[in-house]
């Protein structure tokens, strides 16, 4: 009887144990690529999918202060992102914006309006990061993160960051 009552109780309370664990999961940054511009990381501990979509958190750290654009006093080094995913289609629905201080220790400003926005990926200023992120988490589900973070961080990042080469939506492959 104790051993059953026992097996019971483990079936009920290990469930809820491995969300608390997943909720609690410090992040693990890996960095993708760095420019002139910033730093890219993606958060390879915090990675979850559900259907077609993967919720994934990125990162972007300035070399320089940047203004919060609703409050040109305060000024950010790092934001974090969290987004919605569906490479197939190409879209991405923002869940999470943060801008945070140098260290990452102080949040600076927060913006609850992106939650539930639903873009493609050619119109999302992020879109070009997002294709590449979409070829992350590809790797990922293969194996080979390791070898494509190792890849990126030694491939050359042309043009500017977030932003579409002239006759090239965003997120479309280079030729």
């Amino acid at each position: 009887m104790r051993i059953r009552t026992f097996l019971l109780v483990a079936a009920v309370i290990t469930p809820s144990m491995a969300g608390a664990q997943r909720a609690t999961r410090a992040p693990a940054w890996a960095l993708i690529t760095r420019t002139s511009e910033l730093a890219w990381y993606v958060d390879t501990a915090r990675i979850a999918t559900a259907g077609p979509v993967t919720n994934v958190w990125l990162r972007y750290d300035y070399p320089a202060p940047q203004p919060v654009p609703s409050n040109p006093a305060r000024h950010f080094s790092r934001v974090e992102i969290r987004t919605g995913l569906d490479c197939a289609a190409r879209r991405a629905t923002d869940l999470d914006f943060r801008a945070l201080n140098a260290p990452g220790t102080r949040l600076v400003a927060e913006d609850p309006s992106v939650r539930g926005r639903t873009r493609t990926f050619a119109l999302h200023p992020l879109g070009q990061m997002f294709g590449t992120t979409c070829d992350i988490l590809e790797a990922r589900r293969r194996g080979q993160l390791r070898e494509m973070l190792q890849t990126l961080q030694r491939a050359p990042v042309p043009g500017r960051i977030g932003a579409a080469p002239a006759g090239r939506p965003s997120g479309a492959p280079a030729a």
